[in-house]
C-alpha cells in the first residue's frame, strides 16, 4: 500500500484498535459497555451488523467527531460487527455514502452491513465473554 495512504488510514486503524482493546479486556458474563473513541483528526461513523437474533444496536450506524466518545450497551451475549467508516456525506434522510465500509448509501446501516468488506470484529454468538476473532 502506498505511504499516502498509510498516513491517511493511521488515525482510523488507530480507532479501530481502541473497539479491539475493548472487546479483549471486557470480561463480564452479563451486558458490557463498549466505549468507542475517535482518536481520528475527522469525524468516524461506527458501522454496526448484528449477527443473526441479535438486536440492531444506535440504529446501525452514527457520526463520532473527532476526539468524541460513544458509549454502547451490548446485551449479555450479543454478537455482530463494528467497523470504522470514514469521508462520509449524508442528507438530512440519512442517504449518502462513504469512501470505506458503506452501507448501501445509508448512515444507519441496519444490518445491512458494510458493501465492501470492512476490517471488522466479531463478538461470537453463545459464549458468555465479548472477544474477536
Amino acid at each position: 500500500m502506498a505511504p499516502a495512504v498509510m498516513a491517511e488510514l493511521r488515525p482510523l486503524l488507530g480507532f479501530l484498535l481502541m473497539v479491539l482493546l475493548a472487546f479483549c479486556i471486557a470480561d463480564e458474563v452479563s451486558a458490557t459497555t463498549l466505549m468507542l473513541f475517535n482518536k481520528c483528526p475527522y469525524t468516524v461513523w461506527p458501522g454496526i451488523q448484528p449477527g443473526a437474533g441479535n438486536p440492531v444496536l444506535a440504529h446501525g450506524g452514527f457520526a463520532l467527531p473527532s476526539h468524541k466518545a460513544y458509549t454502547l450497551q451490548l446485551p449479555a451475549l450479543w454478537s455482530g460487527r463494528f467497523w470504522g467508516r470514514h469521508d462520509c456525506t449524508f442528507d438530512a434522510s440519512g442517504r449518502g455514502h462513504c469512501a470505506t465500509g458503506d452501507c448501501g448509501g445509508s448512515l444507519y446501516c441496519n444490518g445491512v452491513g458494510a458493501r465492501r468488506r470492512p476490517p471488522w470484529w466479531r463478538s461470537p454468538s453463545g459464549t458468555t465473554r465479548t472477544s474477536t476473532t
